[in-house]
């Protein structure tokens, strides 16, 4: 869970966070070009975007949880880095039996799926 890079203001369906899977944690020791003398530790994660589900109303006043889901595997961003300082923290995720059809993990992910199938929705518990 990341804190989300939209305005309050873009509209009805305006969420605090951002949700993502955490695929890995790396460091790399690197230097930057204008001082090759110094070295400095990056770490960096890499993650498997969520996306919220906006078909059904939820929260609070709904009484009921979030769902969200992983990017489809066309999109062009449903792999990326982020710097491990950016995580406010964990969440719990409920799978969205009902709503859910299992399938098998995408290419490059099998080893990171203890279950080794994906789904296409969770329940965000709150």
């Amino acid at each position: 869970m990341v804190r989300a890079h939209e305005d309050e203001t873009e509209g009805a369906a305006w969420h605090p966070y951002w949700y993502a899977r955490i695929l890995g944690v790396y460091h790399a020791v690197v230097q930057h070009h204008n001082d090759p003398m110094r070295f400095h530790q990056m770490n960096f994660s890499w993650v498997q975007w969520y996306r919220r589900d906006t078909s059904s109303p939820s929260g609070w006043s709904a009484k009921r949880l979030p769902r969200i889901g992983p990017l489809s595997s066309d999109y062009d961003g449903v792999y990326g880095f982020l710097d491990p300082q950016e995580v406010i923290r964990g969440v719990h995720l409920i799978p969205a039996f009902a709503h859910s059809s299992v399938y098998p993990p995408l290419s490059g992910a099998d080893g990171h799926n203890p279950e080794g199938v994906c789904r296409d929705l969770y329940y965000l518990n709150m």
